[in-house]
C-alpha cells in the first residue's frame, strides 16, 4: 500500500480509485482488455456523485458513517469528508474528499490490525505473510485467538 502522505496528494481519477478498490478487496475479472492495458473496470469512486454512493455503501458495511461538509474557504468552495473523527480530508470536489477520507479510515484500520498482529506474534509475521486483506484478517483472527480475545 502507498504511503498516506502520497495518497493525499493524488488527483481524483483511476489511480486513486484503484487504491480504494484494493483496500476493500475489490476483485473484478473480465476477458475484455481496457484501452490502458488493464482488465475489468473499477467504479469512478473519486470523480462522480455515484462514486460517493459506492464508497458510502461500502463504508457503512464496515460500520462507518459519512460526514460531508461544504463550505467557502479562502480560495473558493471546498468539501470536507470524514468517516472517523480524526480523519478529515478536504478538497475541491466532494467525490475526491469522500474517497480520500475512506482511504484514511481503512488504512488506519489496517495499520492497527497489523500492529496488533506483530505485538501478539512479537514481529515474527513478515509483510509477505500479510499482504492482502484476506491474509490480514486470517492472521488477525489467529492473533485474537492466541491473545484470548478471540471468539
Amino acid at each position: 500500500m502507498t504511503d498516506m502522505s502520497l495518497i493525499e496528494q493524488m488527483e481524483p481519477g483511476r489511480e486513486l480509485d484503484e487504491v480504494f478498490a484494493e483496500l476493500i478487496g475489490y476483485r473484478f475479472l473480465t476477458t475484455q482488455l481496457n484501452s490502458d492495458g488493464t482488465f475489468g473496470t473499477i467504479p469512478p469512486y473519486s470523480t462522480t456523485w455515484e462514486g460517493i454512493r459506492f464508497v458510502e455503501q461500502e463504508m457503512q458495511l464496515r460500520g462507518y458513517q459519512l460526514a460531508l461538509f461544504h463550505f467557502e474557504g479562502l480560495v473558493g468552495w471546498r468539501w470536507s469528508a470524514r468517516f472517523k473523527n480524526d480523519d478529515m480530508s478536504t478538497t475541491d470536489s466532494a467525490p475526491h474528499a469522500v474517497c480520500l477520507a475512506a482511504i484514511r479510515a481503512l488504512q488506519g484500520e489496517r495499520e492497527k490490525m497489523i500492529e496488533f498482529i506483530n505485538r501478539i506474534f512479537r514481529g515474527k509475521v513478515t509483510p509477505d505473510e500479510i499482504r492482502t486483506d484476506e491474509q490480514i484478517k486470517k492472521v488477525y483472527q489467529e492473533a485474537l485467538n492466541c491473545s484470548g480475545w478471540g471468539l
